[in-house]
């Protein structure tokens, strides 16, 4: 009975020589060959919209100086082209106007608050001084998200304080990733 059931479900399928000749069947040893199969198919040929960045200044400006053309490979972080703008030189002095005023405050709350615990000085002067100091501290947070929002990092905001003699004007336009230049719409002026 175990040889009948066997026999029912067998995929096997035996042929005679004469209907493989028939149907062109041949036997042959498998062996490495080469295989003429064509398909035309029709297509498009496009750019991995993933890997595409239209980069663009966040501010306007005078192009200055254009250091990437057609074809450049560039690398996450370089620059690619320098502008000069007046906005974002307002938008530094913002900021180093702030940070001064934090500077003064900050010493006129210490003094303030020491001279109010020796009770030499008014409550008074000691919460306007305080009050002055929050102001100026505000005022700052908001010229800092103003050069975030410009596109400046953290690093570069914290270093306005120490470059004196650099120009305030000066926006770099920098590679968003790793990849090629495809088109170019800028020029110098």
């Amino acid at each position: 009975a175990g040889d009948d059931a066997e026999d029912e479900h067998s995929d096997a399928m035996v042929l005679t020589q004469a209907e493989m000749d028939e149907l062109s069947i041949s036997l042959a040893e498998a062996g490495p060959g080469t295989l003429d199969i064509q398909v035309s198919l029709p297509g498009e040929v496009r750019l991995n919209e993933d890997r595409l960045a239209h980069v663009v200044p966040k501010l306007s400006g005078i192009v200055k100086e254009v250091r990437s053309t057609l074809g450049d490979i560039v690398q996450a972080g370089d620059v690619m082209a320098i502008l000069e703008s007046r906005d974002l030189a307002t938008a530094k002095a913002a900021y180093l106007a702030a940070n001064e005023h934090v500077g003064m405050a900050r010493t006129t709350f210490n003094r303030e608050n020491e001279l109010w615990k020796e009770e030499i000085s008014a409550e008074k002067d000691y919460l306007e001084a305080k009050n002055a100091l929050a102001g100026a501290q505000i005022a700052l947070r908001a010229a800092e998200q103003e050069l975030e929002a410009l596109g400046l990092s953290d690093s570069d905001i914290s270093g306005l304080t120490q470059q004196s003699g650099r120009s305030l004007t000066r926006y770099e336009i920098l590679a968003p990733f790793d990849g090629t230049v495809i088109e170019r719409h800028m020029a110098l002026g």
